[in-house]
C-alpha cells in the first residue's frame, strides 16, 4: 500500500498482490494488554513529541513476535488510529479506504486468510474485503480477490499455499496480458 501512495513515484508496477493484509493496530491489540499497548504508544508519542522519533523502543513495550528493533516513529506509526501505516483497520472510514485503496492505479489482488491469526474473530473478513474491493476505482480490483479457505496468515498449510499460488499465477497472466495489450496499442 506504501509504494502505490509514494510521491514521488517508484519505479512503475503492473499489478499489485497483497497477501494476508492485516491491520498491524489490530494485531498489537491482539497481542498486547490493553495498558501495555496504551503505554507504548503514549512512549513513542512522548518521544516524538521531544524531536526523538529515531529512538528504538525498548522491547518491553513491543510484542515477541516483533523480532527487530523498532523506532517510536515506526511504532507510532503501525498502532496509532489513523497512524502512517494504518491502511488495514477494519474501523477504517470508507473515505480513508478511498484515499489508500482508491490510489492503486493497477490491476490489484487481495487474499486474505480465512484462519488468519493476526485478524481479531469479531472481524468479518467478508465484509471487509468487500469494503477494500469497492474503494479501489472501478476495474481495478480482481475478481479473483477473496478470502483463501483454511489458510493462516503464514499460509503454512499446503493447500491453501497451493490455492494461492494458483490464483496469483492466474492474476499474473490477466496482468501480463493486459500490458501486451497496452503495448501494441502504442
Amino acid at each position: 500500500m506504501t509504494y502505490a501512495n509514494t510521491r514521488p513515484a517508484p519505479p512503475p508496477v503492473d499489478g499489485y498482490i497483497m497477501q494476508a493484509p492485516t491491520s498491524d493496530r489490530e494485531t498489537a491489540a491482539l497481542l498486547m494488554s490493553p495498558d501495555l499497548l496504551s503505554t507504548s504508544l503514549q512512549y513513542a508519542q512522548d518521544l516524538i513529541a521531544k524531536g526523538e522519533e529515531k529512538t528504538i523502543m525498548p522491547t518491553f513495550f513491543i510484542p515477541a513476535i516483533i523480532t527487530s528493533p523498532i523506532t517510536a516513529y515506526r511504532w507510532h506509526s503501525l498502532i496509532s488510529i489513523g497512524g502512517d501505516d494504518d491502511f488495514f483497520s477494519s474501523d477504517l472510514p470508507t473515505s480513508a479506504l478511498r484515499s489508500t485503496f482508491g490510489k492503486l492505479d493497477n490491476p490489484t489482488l487481495i487474499l486474505m486468510s480465512e484462519k488468519d491469526e493476526m485478524v481479531p474473530p469479531t472481524v468479518d473478513t467478508e465484509a471487509l474485503l468487500k469494503r477494500w474491493v469497492e474503494a479501489i476505482s472501478e476495474g481495478l480490483a480482481s475478481e479473483r480477490c477473496q478470502i483463501i479457505p483454511s489458510g493462516d496468515h503464514e499460509l503454512s498449510e499446503e493447500e491453501p499455499a497451493r490455492h494461492f499460488v494458483q490464483l496469483v499465477v492466474e492474476f499474473l497472466k490477466e496482468v501480463e496480458a493486459k500490458s501486451l495489450v497496452a503495448l501494441s496499442e502504442q
